[in-house]
């Protein structure tokens, strides 16, 4: 994750605040939920879904605590309209496929919340068979436990039960869950989105999702230049989004 631009036309804020655990450049840090543990100091954001409070600006690990009254500090970005650019984490193993009919995998859901609501999003799949190919999400629904997509087009490698695939976001309103230690992007949880705000996934927007693979400069993601691309995998890609984070912001809870 790294500062990508302001939506108000502000530079960087950073302010020193009271930390405690690890922290990284570039990921993400929120507000502690724990009354005489960690309340009044920031934490990092892997797994919290609300009070986001900006982009951890070093690498540190803390010792201090509350209780010895040496707490340390760190640098933290807190543009509230800040735009963030993060990557996907598609390195990590994606989601395997439950069952598939023609242009349409189903997931089977790991918490039974699954997610809609992703057409104009994408699917990149990292597993054989296919692995490497991206696919335009037309539209997608939960039910029974299970989350359905279909294609916008009939893929190049027909899909299987061993085919695993990460979520690239339409540009809107989503909920996502934070991994990498806060840095990026858990494209491979399939129900952070149809979960309750603040309790499966961190409320955001997003605005933008990138591309940028061996021989390609990052450049948006398009559906005539990228839809059904294949060999992928062959081209250390990569995928980013320009995520806004102030709808579960500390300012809004």
């Amino acid at each position: 994750m790294r500062f990508h631009y302001d939506l108000t036309g502000a530079v960087e804020v950073v302010r020193k605040m009271k930390g405690i655990g690890t922290f990284y450049a570039g990921a993400g840090v929120c507000c502690g939920a724990t009354d005489q543990t960690n309340i009044g100091t920031v934490i990092p954001a892997t797994g919290l879904y609300v009070n986001f409070v900006g982009m951890c600006n070093q690498t540190k690990t803390t010792t201090g605590t509350l209780a010895n009254a040496d707490v340390e500090d760190i640098d933290v970005i807190i543009n509230p309209y800040a735009v963030y650019l993060v990557e996907y984490d598609v390195a990590a193993t994606g989601i395997t496929v439950g069952s598939y009919t023609s242009k349409s995998p189903v997931f089977a859901n790991n918490s039974g919340d699954g997610h809609d609501n992703l057409g104009g999003g994408y699917m990149y799949r990292d597993g054989d068979p296919g692995a490497g190919e991206l696919n335009m999400i037309d539209s997608c629904s939960e039910s029974g436990g299970n989350t359905t997509i279909v294609l916008e087009d009939t893929e190049t490698t027909t899909i299987t039960t061993s085919s695993t695939f990460h979520l690239i976001y339409p540009v809107g309103p989503y909920m996502i869950d934070l991994g990498d230690s806060g840095r990026k992007i858990d494209s491979n949880d399939l129900d952070c989105g149809g979960g309750d705000t603040g309790t499966d996934g961190l409320p955001v927007t997003i605005l933008a999702n990138y591309i940028q693979y061996d021989g390609i400069e990052m450049m948006r993601l398009e559906d005539s230049l990228h839809a059904e691309k294949t060999g992928l995998d062959d081209l250390n890609v990569h995928f980013f989004a320009d995520v806004c984070f102030f709808p579960g912001s500390w300012l809004v809870e």
